[in-house]
């Protein structure tokens, strides 16, 4: 048991959860997203005082994350929580518990936060960069030496709903960044970044989908007044949801809920579930206005990772296997994904074997992941049997550098 969960237990609640970048998390698996959301009403009726906690519901479970207050995250919130959980009948799973961040290494971290800043409508947290809403990977900067001139084997895909104009572009060159080409833009490292030219579409002129927009998968954010408002419209969805078979990521924070189908699927020939989305989507934009709730679109974000690999399936073993994520099934696709529905899609594009150069170099970019204590080493040796390498054990067991088959890193972090 780790010290959250030694705490926690002090406290009168149980084991489960962990302490991940400063937070504490719990993950309660659930029959659908109706159980889940039996929590979330839970908590509401409760008028509890503190910080609220976040709460991400989907159909195979629900995370729960209690912020960092003034001397940590509040072990009495854990217990109540786990307590609700229990009445809910709600079973904690640690293996559910984790957290991607993506690390960046430049000799002037100042001189590319700017441009990540302005890409991703992300906030400032120390030296970090924090998406406001926390449902998209920390962006972590440190100083490293020397220059590494030739292009990253990985770059992101961020689609913050913002048209890129010439007004976009002039605003990230005061930021450091400069148009490499169509759709791409770079920091001032050379790190890209693609980010669609366009303003994000409405799903279709209909009145009955007014509110949401696309972004790589079609999203809407309605600002609610009271937990228990987002508790009822969080209830809606989920039923919304479990009815016809269509999951929906559904993420309630304080003063707003954010409802997501997921990369690309309210494409509903990709995947073949049983109902139509936008049949789902006028259901939750009836459900929302019945509240009285009105649609916020700032917020919205979609940031996916892609790795350039010579040998994808190689490449892609070590990540479905470090990360534990599974292969989309469509098979015009790379992507692999977060089989809960918490993390980026990570997605791989050829890279020509020839390309010697750029495979020497190492990355300025790498991702980082945090788990619990006692859960690092298994996830260690999973790595390393699917073709990783420790390249740095400097700090274990609290941390390791680990690179996969192509020099691609990850940072595994102890939480």
């Amino acid at each position: 048991m780790n010290q959250v969960g030694a705490d926690l237990a002090a406290a009168g609640g149980g084991d489960g959860w962990s302490l991940l970048d400063g937070a504490a998390e719990c993950w309660f698996s659930a029959r659908s997203h109706t159980a889940g959301a039996e929590l979330i009403s839970g908590f509401a009726q409760l008028e509890w005082p503190g910080p609220e906690p976040e709460f991400d519901l989907r159909a195979t479970g629900i995370r729960v994350r209690i912020p960092y207050g003034g001397s940590g995250p509040d072990p009495k919130l854990a217990a109540t929580i786990s307590e609700l959980a229990r009445r809910a009948a709600l079973c904690p799973e640690p293996a559910g518990v984790q957290r991607i961040g993506i690390g960046f290494e430049s000799p002037e971290p100042a001189a590319v936060t700017g441009f990540w800043r302005l890409v991703g409508g992300y906030g400032t947290e120390g030296v970090d960069l924090v998406d406001p809403l926390h449902r998209d990977p920390v962006l972590r900067f440190a100083r490293t030496e020397g220059h590494r001139p030739l292009r990253n084997r990985i770059h992101l895909d961020v689609d913050a709903g913002r048209p890129f104009g010439p007004d976009r572009l002039t605003e990230l060159e005061r930021a450091g960044g400069h148009l490499v080409r169509e759709a791409i833009s770079a920091d001032a490292d050379g790190n890209e970044a693609c980010i669609p030219f366009r303003s994000p579409a409405r799903l279709d002129d209909t009145a009955e989908l007014a509110d949401w927009r696309q972004l790589m998968g079609a999203m809407v954010r309605y600002v609610t007044r009271s937990p228990a408002q987002a508790a009822e419209l969080a209830a809606a969805v989920a039923a919304i949801a479990d009815g016809p078979g269509r999951p929906l990521i559904i993420d309630v924070r304080p003063g707003s809920v954010i409802i997501d189908s997921g990369k690309d699927q309210q494409e509903d020939e990709n995947f073949g579930l049983d109902a139509g989305f936008r049949e789902a989507a006028a259901a939750v934009q009836a459900a929302a206005r019945a509240l009285g709730l009105v649609a916020e679109q700032t917020g919205l974000r979609h940031l996916q990772v892609a790795i350039d690999a010579a040998d994808i399936p190689a490449v892609q073993r070590f990540w479905l296997a470090a990360l534990e994520y599974r292969v989309d099934p469509r098979s015009f696709v790379t992507d692999i994904v977060d089989p809960r529905r918490r993390g980026p899609v990570v997605w791989f594009q050829q890279l020509e074997g020839e390309d010697e150069a750029r495979r020497a170099q190492r990355n300025r970019i790498r991702l980082r992941l945090a788990v619990p204590q006692d859960r690092t080493q298994a996830r260690l040796d999973a790595a390393l049997a699917s073709g990783g390498v420790i390249i740095d054990d400097t700090d274990a067991p609290a941390q390791w550098r680990i690179a996969d088959p192509e020099g691609n890193e990850l940072e595994l972090v102890a939480g």
